[in-house]
């Protein structure tokens, strides 16, 4: 269906929002900064179940791409293509795109346009991906880079969660002069009571298990306390 109206602002994200993933709260801090300044926008995002295809609170419009498809590189495919249509309704009133990897990048700033973009990288599916699918060929991940290194090039800036990925960004050609590092904060909730039945002292963890979270580490440390 049509937007009811024309956006100065979108972000997109191949990630189901909301869920209860880090990212979701990447991208309602981020999305809600952006559509706060330019007087709403498009949030365009991954559904599932419970999850209404078009949805719009205030002046955001949220879509979300809820196609079944189980292999992931062919969602992506279609969740570009699904972006590509809304850009086609709204390029002539965007003035700033936000992104968050390349399957939503490579639509963006693949065309011809005269929006600002900006990528917000917290992590490089070519990376990152061997650790989910490990058959994955080489030649796949090899493309996948491809694809990131042109959303690296054409973005007009990149923000990072870290110097580390900084220093990954700027190492791959990045000019340094257009990468931010905004760190990542926290809203830490009031004290609660020790679980029933827990030890004096426990440990716990909220994230994925890759080797560079330090998650062995902490497990290592914790155990000399």
């Amino acid at each position: 269906m049509p937007l009811q109206r024309r956006h100065r602002a979108l972000y997109a994200a191949f990630d189901r929002f909301p869920s209860r993933k880090g990212s979701a709260v990447h991208i309602d801090r981020f999305a809600r900064t952006l559509f706060d300044t330019a007087g709403g926008g498009v949030l365009y995002t991954i559904g599932g179940p419970g999850l209404p295809p078009y949805q719009r609170e205030g002046d955001v419009e949220i879509v979300r791409f809820s196609q079944t498809v189980e292999n992931m590189l062919e969602r992506s495919l279609l969740f570009g293509a699904r972006l590509e249509a809304l850009l086609d309704e709204q390029q002539a009133s965007l003035e700033l795109c936000h992104f968050r990897d390349p399957w939503s990048g490579f639509p963006i700033v693949s065309r011809p346009h005269a929006y600002r973009t900006v990528y917000e990288v917290n992590g490089l599916p070519s990376i990152e991906l061997p650790y989910t699918y490990p058959a994955m060929p080489r030649a796949t991940l090899d493309k996948i880079a491809r694809l990131e290194d042109e959303c690296l090039e054409r973005a007009d800036h990149v923000v990072v969660p870290s110097r580390v990925i900084a220093d990954c960004v700027t190492a791959r050609g990045v000019p340094a002069r257009k990468v931010a590092v905004v760190p990542n904060g926290a809203d830490v909730p009031a004290p609660a009571e020790r679980p029933p039945g827990a030890p004096s002292r426990y440990l716990l963890y909220f994230g994925a298990l890759q080797p560079w979270q330090g998650l062995d580490d902490a497990l290592r440390a914790f155990a000399r306390l």
